[in-house]
This record gives C-alpha cells, sequence and structure tokens, in this order.
C-alpha cells in the first residue's frame, strides 16, 4: 500500500482521512458539500480509494439508505494515516458565483490597487478565469454605483460614493448570511459558542470580511444586536442576526476613519416614521458608549434600513422582549396582506388555509420586512427559488395570481423570490396537515433562514419520516435557548452546530433524496435497537 499511495489523488486522501475519522456512514451530498465538488466526482474518488486499500485490512462499504463508512481495527486505521504520510492541503474548486463574491469582498476592503495576479494566486485560478470574473464583477458593481477601475501596470479598484460603498458591502453579505457562512464565521472568531465550525470553500473570504470591520470588538457587536433583538420582540433568523452584526461593525470602523453614508432629507424623514427608527436610535446611542464614536442621523437611517429589511423567525416571548412597546409586535398592514393572500390562496388551491394553525402569524411576520424591503429599495433575495418552482408548480402559480390581486392593494410588485417564499409558507401548512401524531422521535428543526424556512423543513421531515414529531424550531444563533425549553432526542438542522450536547443532522433546507438517507440512517443506527429492545421487553410474560 505504501508504495502506490502516491497514486491516490489529493482529494481522495483527503476524503479517505475524512471517512478514518468519521464514526459512522456518512452519504454523498454531505461529502460533496465539505469538497466543494459534485456527488459524481465523490464517487470517483471512493473508487479510487476502494482500488488503493485493495485487499488491506481497511475495507470502504458503501450502502444504499445508509451511507459510505470504511471498517478495520484501530490499529490499521493508525497503518493506513501513517501510509497516507504528510497530504498537501486540498482547496476546493470554487463556483464563478464564490469566485466572484470572494473578488469583491478583497476589492472593497482595499483602499489601494490590487492586481491581477494576486487575484490568480489566491483563488488558484489562471489569470484569463480572472479577466472573465472581473467582468462579472464590473456589471455587479455597476448595479450598485460604483465603479471597477481597471488600468494596465496599476491594478483594480473600486471607486463611488459612501452610500454604494455600503449598499454593495450589504449584498455581498447578505448572500454570505442566506448561506449560512456568516454564522460559521462568527463561529470561528468565537463570537458564539461552538467555535471551530468546519470550514466551507466560500468561507476562503473570510479575512476581507474580517477586514471590513479592523479591529472592532465583534463581541460588543453581538450583545448590541442580542439586545435589539430582545427589545423588539422578536426573534432574527440567524442570517439577519449576523448580518446585522457585521453591518454595524463597519459602520463603526468606517466612521472611526472619517466616513459616513449620505442620505436625501426626504428619504430620511421616511425612515423616521417607521417603528424601527426609534429602534435604531437606541442601538445607536449604544453604539456610541460602547465605542467612543459620534452615529449622525444618516447613519441611524442607515441602521433603520437594516432592521427594517432583517428577516424575523417569530415572536420572542413576551416575557423575553426587555421593551415589548418598542413597536408592535403585530404588524397591521402585513397581517391584513397575509389574511387576503391566504383567503385567495384556498380559491386557488382548493385548501383550507386560513384555519392551519400558525400560518397567518408566520406568513405575517414574514411580509412585515419584506414590504419594508420592497418600499425601500432593497433587494429580496432567495437562495431556494428554483428548487421551491420545481417541487411545488402549481402552489408557486397559485402564489403568483395571489400575489399579483393584492399588488394595487400595497402600491408594491412582489418579484419572483417573494413569491418563493409565500409558496414556501403555503406548502409548509399543506405538507403539515398530512402529519400523523403517534409514535414519534422528538425533533428541533434549526435553520438560518425565517419561519417559512423552518416549517417547509419541518413538514417535509414529518411527511417523510411518520415517526417523526417536530417539537420547536429554533434560529441555529438561538439554538441553546430552545434547549432549555424543551428535550429533543436530536436536532435537523440547515447549519452545523458543534459543542451543543445534541445530536445534529445537516440537511439542505428542502431536504434533498440524499438527507432523507441521511436521516434514515441515524433514526435506524440510533433508535431500531433500543425499541427492538422495548418490544421484547414489553412482549415478555411478566415476572412472577
Amino acid at each position: 500500500m505504501a508504495e502506490t499511495a502516491r497514486h491516490l489523488g489529493t482529494r481522495s486522501k483527503h476524503l479517505l482521512l475524512t471517512l478514518l475519522q468519521k464514526d459512522g456512514p456518512v452519504v454523498i451530498a454531505t461529502l460533496a458539500r465539505q469538497f466543494g465538488v459534485s456527488p459524481r466526482s465523490i464517487r470517483y474518488d471512493l473508487d479510487e480509494i476502494e482500488e488503493w486499500l485493495g485487499a488491506g485490512p481497511v475495507k470502504l462499504r458503501r450502502r444504499p439508505r445508509v451511507g459510505i463508512w470504511v471498517e478495520g481495527a484501530p490499529e490499521d486505521f493508525v497503518s493506513t494515516r501513517e501510509t497516507l504520510g504528510m497530504v498537501e492541503d486540498y482547496r476546493p474548486i470554487l463556483s464563478p458565483e464564490q469566485r466572484r463574491n470572494i473578488i469583491v469582498a478583497r476589492l472593497l476592503q482595499r483602499d489601494e490597487p490590487v492586481t491581477s495576479h494576486a487575484l490568480a494566486d489566491e483563488l488558484d485560478v489562471s489569470r484569463t478565469t480572472v479577466f472573465a470574473d472581473l467582468d462579472n464583477v464590473q456589471e455587479w458593481l455597476g448595479r450598485r454605483g460604483l465603479t471597477l477601475v481597471r488600468r494596465s501596470n496599476y491594478g483594480l479598484r473600486v471607486v463611488g460614493e459612501e452610500s454604494a460603498w455600503r449598499q454593495a458591502v450589504s449584498d455581498v453579505l447578505n448572500e454570505f448570511a442566506e448561506s449560512g457562512e456568516l454564522g460559521q464565521l462568527l463561529m470561528q472568531v468565537g463570537v458564539w459558542e461552538g467555535a471551530g465550525a468546519e470550514d466551507s470553500p466560500s468561507l476562503r473570504a473570510h479575512p476581507h470580511l474580517l477586514a471590513l470591520m479592523g479591529d472592532v470588538d465583534l463581541g460588543k457587536v453581538e450583545a448590541i444586536v442580542r439586545w435589539a433583538e430582545s427589545a423588539s420582540g422578536v426573534e432574527f433568523t440567524t442570517g439577519s442576526y449576523s448580518s446585522l452584526v457585521f453591518h454595524i461593525a463597519i459602520a463603526v470602523e468606517r466612521l472611526n476613519h472619517g466616513k459616513q453614508v449620505e442620505l436625501t432629507r426626504d428619504r430620511l424623514a421616511a425612515l423616521q416614521s417607521h417603528p424601527e427608527y426609534r429602534l435604531a436610535q437606541q442601538v445607536a446611542v449604544r453604539i456610541a458608549d460602547a465605542f467612543d464614536v459620534k452615529v449622525p442621523p444618516s447613519e441611524v437611517g442607515n441602521l433603520c434600513l437594516h432592521f427594517i429589511g432583517a428577516r424575523v423567525r417569530g415572536l420572542a416571548p413576551v416575557e423575553a422582549a426587555e421593551s415589548p412597546e418598542m413597536f408592535p409586535r403585530f404588524d397591521v398592514e402585513a397581517s391584513a396582506v397575509a389574511r387576503e393572500l391566504l383567503r385567495q390562496a384556498e380559491t386557488h388551491l382548493g385548501f383550507p388555509l386560513l384555519t392551519v394553525e400558525g400560518l397567518h402569524e408566520g406568513l405575517a411576520l414574514h411580509l412585515r420586512p419584506s414590504l419594508g424591503r420592497l418600499r425601500f429599495g432593497l433587494p429580496v433575495t432567495n437562495p431556494l427559488l428554483d428548487e421551491v418552482r420545481a417541487s411545488y408548480p402549481r402552489i408557486y402559480a397559485a402564489g403568483e395570481k395571489v400575489a399579483a390581486s393584492v399588488e394595487p392593494i400595497v402600491g408594491l410588485r412582489f418579484p419572483p423570490e417573494e413569491i418563493g417564499h409565500i409558496t414556501m409558507h403555503l406548502a409548509a401548512a399543506i405538507l403539515r396537515r398530512r402529519q400523523v401524531t403517534a409514535g414519534k422521535r422528538r425533533v428541533v428543526v434549526a435553520s438560518t433562514g425565517d419561519v417559512g424556512t423552518d416549517r417547509m423543513l419541518g413538514a417535509r421531515l414529518a411527511n417523510e419520516f411518520l415517526e417523526i414529531d417536530v417539537i420547536a424550531t429554533s434560529s441555529v444563533h438561538g439554538i441553546r435557548s430552545t434547549l432549555k425549553r424543551v428535550t429533543p432526542d436530536f436536532i435537523v438542522s440547515t447549519s452545523d452546530m458543534p459543542g451543543i450536547g445534541v445530536d445534529v443532522i445537516v440537511v439542505a433546507p428542502l431536504l434533498t433524496d440524499e438527507d432523507v438517507v441521511r436521516v434514515r440512517s441515524y433514526l435506524d443506527r440510533t433508535f431500531r435497537p433500543t425499541e427492538e429492545r422495548l418490544l421484547a421487553e414489553a412482549s415478555a410474560p411478566p415476572s412472577p
């Protein structure tokens, strides 16, 4: 085996080392996400590993609906690791979108020019690829009012107004937040408990994201955001929560260097009419006290924009809200729009929706920030849009019709991304009605998305596994508080959460076939022996 170790590719070596460290089966989809490649590439690597192991004592096992693992004695595992020896670093291949985000993050954090050579070295691609990426970057920046200066013997530099710069930073942060990677980064730098989160290919941008904040104490910023969440009487999604941490930290760093956003008088007046402006004012006071920096009205308005657009998972318990009167726990407009959407959706789908417990409340909570984002021209994102359209075409079509009917009422146009969110709420409600309630394992569903994501995932789980009972949903950053209230058998989450003392199964928000296999494998390995033992004891004759 030692003579043939060199025939294993770098990725295959890392893949084998990963399997040697696992306690049980792992599905191909998980390995594909970890290594940033397709499932087919992982299968090719497994073939290579299986051939390399040959007739040796360590065996590669593959079993449908269970996963991949290696078998062998502990001493044979040690010997195999020694045979592999020092393995060179493996750098996953980045997608064009990931490369664009890394380039944007680097350009935004540098005042001096950056060369294409430096970008090619960092991304581990050719300069030709970088030049193609820069065309994409230039278009992306241009849509946000920024200019990419590209000159020979000079390099690359972004120029534009501070407000446009902040918007670009906001948008790139939101892209990382949607995937949960900002939360992962906060774990890595130790702001949240559970430091040491698993690396992700696009987290190669994190040095540039951190550089945007200079030496600002993220722990202090996180404490301010946690206060704001409590004071508002809602629970933010993990993506919005982590975005707020980064936005405030970046604002402090920019103010320390004399750079502030400028808002027109009319726009600032419109923001001051929102209840969130009062919250932004109080947050500004805490920022000034914590960092000894003056926060001008335009920056308060910019903070207000972020709070208006922050997505929420649900209402916080009344006793958890530090100031329940900060703004109404229910928004009258959002509640009325949600009710009208559900009323019309009932007609289009022939399904009673207004009586589904929690649906109206959850949709209204989602719509409040969504309507605010649309009114102030903030982008609406939905990374699951294509999957939602493909999985629920009829419900999505109904969502388009009901959204079009309320557009004249609110004076706004609902983009496809928002219709996708509405579809998720409707589909989750329909799936929940199919659940059964007996004989289930207690599960908490956690995600970096809003309550619609939680309910969709919970409904899909309940639909696939009759033995699962979703006893609670939680944001990733709020999981420890949730675990103080409920005791689950395990957690199903869209993001890893190390160090919380409960088994966590990481899945995609819409629960792919590979995810179903992973959850089934876990249930079979963890609970079936216990259930068989209980059945045997129940059928045994009573003791004399």
